[in-house]
């Protein structure tokens, strides 16, 4: 859950982030998304499968789960630090790195540690929520990381996003504490 946090900070207040901060025109926006996504997406797709293969050879899964939250948290930091949209894109190209890199490992480690392999569809639900619970605990957190610091010039997408790239590395490193898998 925590991995992902920082993904949701950047899902959810890209947009306000590129018209305040990087000063896009509001026309703009729709095709400054879509670039957003299609790298993010296309390098998630790549990397996933290379990963995976490399990840299987090595029987290993915890190390890759630290990498792709440290990758994450890396493309959050470029991210609170750009000041014009191609600053933003390569943010955006890192932090699908990261996905690709998470996703490529994140189901197989899960099923390996099931507490009851009888009834996995329970476990795999639970797993799932904690995928998708960043956006709702994301959202109720935002408004506060966004006021500090924020001036006339707007709020302050840095502490959001620099949060999140925080959570990222600490469930990273949770993960070195997981039992029963490697």
């Amino acid at each position: 859950m925590l991995v992902f946090s920082g993904v949701a900070a950047l899902n959810g207040y890209q947009a306000i982030y590129m018209l305040q901060r990087l000063h896009l025109e509001p026309s703009s926006l729709g095709t400054a998304i879509l670039m957003t996504v299609v790298l993010n997406a296309g390098i998630t797709m790549l990397v996933a499968p290379v990963i995976g293969r490399i990840s299987d050879r090595l029987g290993v899964r915890k190390p890759f789960i630290l990498a792709a939250a440290v990758i994450l948290g890396l493309g959050l930091v470029l991210a609170s630090t750009a000041s014009n949209l191609p600053m933003y894109l390569v943010a955006c190209t890192v932090v699908g790195l990261g996905q690709g890199v998470y996703f490529a490992v994140e189901l197989v480690l899960a099923t390996r540690i099931l507490p009851d392999k009888t009834n996995p569809a329970k476990d795999l639900g639970i797993l799932k929520i904690a995928d998708n619970l960043p956006v709702t605990i994301v959202s109720a957190l935002a408004p506060v990381l966004l006021a500090i610091g924020a001036t006339s010039a707007g709020p302050n997408f840095s502490a959001l996003f620099l949060a999140g790239a925080m959570a990222s590395i600490i469930g990273g490193f949770a993960i070195l504490f997981v039992r029963g898998a490697r």
